[in-house]
């Protein structure tokens, strides 16, 4: 089947992808992918969808064998597993707990899951795009007002009139001079 990650065909049991590449490749991965994730948002993409890989997860990402055997018989719902799982992850590893990794431990050879893996980067694309929309308008209103502002500061200082009606006295002069006739 054809990858969106890495916009190759490949196999099945495992692609020949590098995973770094992959994840370089994407605009603003620098910052988007090195975010770390809302617990939330990680259980409505990833233990939503595969929850039966619960298990595989934490061992991916380093948790001990005893603290996920005390997962298993603490709670039967696979989805509430992943949700302590996550939570401990960004308590141990807190530098490590970013999209990145996510990605990563979807794309390895144990998990296998690339289609969920592409459904989190288009997510994450999603999100980034509408962050950045926001930004961007908040960054409109916020100059619109400066300017309104402004045109108030502008309009409230005060006028020297007297420059003004020195001009206009002298216009008049000038005119009245230039229409009368000379005196004999």
């Amino acid at each position: 089947p054809f990858c969106q990650i890495c916009q190759c065909t490949h196999g099945l049991d495992y692609p020949d992808i590098d995973i770094h590449d992959v994840l370089t490749s994407i605009p603003n991965s620098s910052t988007l992918l090195h975010s770390r994730p809302d617990i939330s948002m990680l259980n409505n993409l990833i233990s939503g969808v595969i929850p039966s890989k619960w298990e595989l997860f934490g061992v991916q990402l380093g948790l001990d064998q005893d603290y996920l055997d005390c997962l298993h018989d603490q709670f039967h719902d696979p989805r509430n597993r992943f949700t302590h799982l996550f939570d401990e992850w960004r308590k141990r590893k807190p530098s490590e707990f970013n999209w990145s990794t996510v990605i990563r431990i979807l794309c390895s050879r144990i998990i296998n899951e690339f289609t969920v893996a592409e459904n989190v980067l288009r997510k994450l694309s999603t999100v980034d795009a509408l962050c950045r929309l926001q930004r961007e308008c908040t960054n409109e209103r916020r100059q619109s007002r400066e300017e309104r502002k402004d045109e108030r500061d502008t309009l409230q200082k005060p006028v020297d009139s007297k420059p003004v009606l020195q001009r206009q006295h002298k216009r008049k002069m000038e005119v009245l001079e230039s229409n009368t006739p000379p005196i004999n």
